[in-house]
């Protein structure tokens, strides 16, 4: 079965081509045809000039340029000073962007803090979704999301993230946000990274759990794959370190509990049929 995953982070990992060809190895032998691949906005380093961030991302995205299993987005894009900034993201063609990581910034509220949008916030958003650029909710806390609801023209897209009621923690979505993007024929790509599914290393059984509620709560329609794999597995949920090897596997096993069409939309068809809407 054909595989699309809506998030994930090991373009961060790879330093040069020789790692690329060994990802894409890997990609390919285990049926992955699309992976959205993010920048990530690393506040722990010390950039001299924005400049130096620009460049890094420039760096990052022509590595994977000449690559078409590779989709560019950005993960926080919290780096940006105003709308000049924010148009040079946009010159780089990332199918989506999150305002925010887990914190608060002058854009939004991130999952463990308090603040809902900023105006500037709501203006980004105006123009990434002016320029047909999808705004990813998966780091927004739930005022944020919930104000982004009422603002956005377009299907709600959350990347990578779980299932609040199976597990709570504020970067999970409730039953209220499921419905939400369920209702307006969006996205939730389910994480397969264990600190976001339970305390301690996850196994397949917890997945599982998340994956069934959501299910039985709003169906297989805008349910799909946001790993939140990075190349090197330690974070992982447990028999999946060596990333899309262990989804090859699990994806049978869930045919033969949900039906083969359902999890077809969940392996790949649901991400493909919303990226094609853009």
């Amino acid at each position: 079965m054909q595989i699309a995953d809506a998030h994930n982070d090991f373009l961060m990992n790879i330093h040069n081509k020789k790692d690329l060809k060994n990802y894409v190895n890997l990609l390919k032998n285990n049926n992955v045809i699309k992976v959205f691949s993010a920048y990530y906005f690393d506040e722990t380093k010390k950039y001299k000039t924005q400049e130096e961030v620009f460049n890094e991302i420039q760096s990052s995205f022509n590595l994977i340029s000449n690559e078409d299993i590779f989709t560019p987005s950005f993960e926080d894009i919290g780096f940006i000073n105003n709308l000049t900034d924010l148009e040079r993201v946009i010159k780089f063609k990332p199918f989506c962007v999150s305002l925010t990581w887990n914190f608060d910034n002058y854009l939004a509220g991130g999952a463990l803090g308090k603040q809902g949008l900023t105006d500037f916030g709501k203006e980004v958003i105006q123009v990434l979704e002016a320029s047909k650029i999808i705004v990813d909710t998966a780091h927004l806390n739930k005022k944020s999301f919930l104000e982004f609801s009422k603002i956005t023209k377009y299907p709600i897209f959350c990347s990578h993230t779980s299932c609040r009621s199976v597990y709570d923690i504020p970067r999970a979505l409730d039953d209220e946000q499921l419905k939400l993007i369920s209702e307006t024929h969006g996205y939730i790509g389910m994480c397969f990274y264990s600190k976001l599914l339970s305390q301690g290393k996850a196994t397949k059984d917890v997945l599982l759990k998340h994956i069934d509620y959501i299910a039985n709560l709003i169906g297989f329609d805008c349910l799909g794959l946001g790993t939140d794999f990075n190349s090197t597995g330690w974070q992982n949920i447990l028999d999946f370190e060596l990333d899309y090897k262990g989804i090859s596997h699990f994806l049978p096993y869930l045919s033969s509990i949900y039906g083969e069409n359902n999890i077809e939309k969940f392996a790949y068809k649901n991400l493909l049929n919303f990226y094609n809407m853009f």
